[in-house]
């Protein structure tokens, strides 16, 4: 059996859709090309990319990676159990998934919801929906940590509304910095924007 560790992604519920039209466009949420598997490849000489489209994941996967990173995903479908129960499913025994999530009761991120109509789930999505999700699932009891306090990047260099060119200058990187880390220590850990979730598959 090759040691060789490996990358790759499962099938997927489908995205939420708002006035009947998909949230994210499947050109860059849900098809697979070639071409976006050579950049981890190549990244990543070591290592073995799979992808599948749609509900399409073939059952040769199941067990198949050491681990398995949930990022930024939960929040936008409608069935999050079964998102989980798919990550869950191509992770091996003993494997490590890790699930990062942000969180709604963080300001930034809930006046990010307001301001992008597609993250609008991320009001009403906490640590307690994460859990959720992963209830029941083969799972050793999972550990819940808080990061990243006070993300302003997050919004100051939001590609729509914010000011990217902002964080391309040492000095504008370096206040960013600053007024996060500052922030943070004022804002309690349970409101830190970023839920993040590790277990064990069982």
């Amino acid at each position: 059996m090759s040691s060789t560790p490996r990358t790759g992604t499962s099938s997927l519920p489908t995205p939420r859709t708002t006035a009947g039209r998909p949230r994210t466009r499947p050109s860059h949420q849900w098809r697979t090309h070639s071409s976006a598997l050579r950049s981890p490849s190549s990244a990543f000489p070591a290592s073995r990319s799979a992808a599948a489209r749609g509900r399409t994941s073939p059952g040769s996967c199941d067990g198949a990676f050491p681990g398995v990173l949930v990022r930024d995903l939960l929040h936008h479908v409608t069935d999050r159990r079964q998102a989980a129960a798919e990550a869950v499913r191509v992770l091996a025994p003993g494997g490590t998934l890790v699930v990062l999530e942000p969180n709604g009761r963080n300001p930034l991120v809930a006046l990010q919801a307001r301001l992008v109509p597609a993250e609008a789930e991320l009001r009403r999505f906490t640590p307690e929906s994460v859990l959720a999700a992963l209830a029941g699932l083969p799972l050793a009891p999972p550990r819940v940590e808080m990061a990243q306090g006070l993300p302003l990047r997050r919004l100051v260099l939001h590609y729509r509304f914010g000011w990217p060119a902002l964080g391309r200058s040492r000095a504008g990187a370096a206040l960013l910095a600053r007024l996060e880390d500052f922030g943070s220590r004022l804002l309690p850990r349970g409101r830190w924007s970023y839920t993040v979730v590790r277990s064990k598959h069982l």
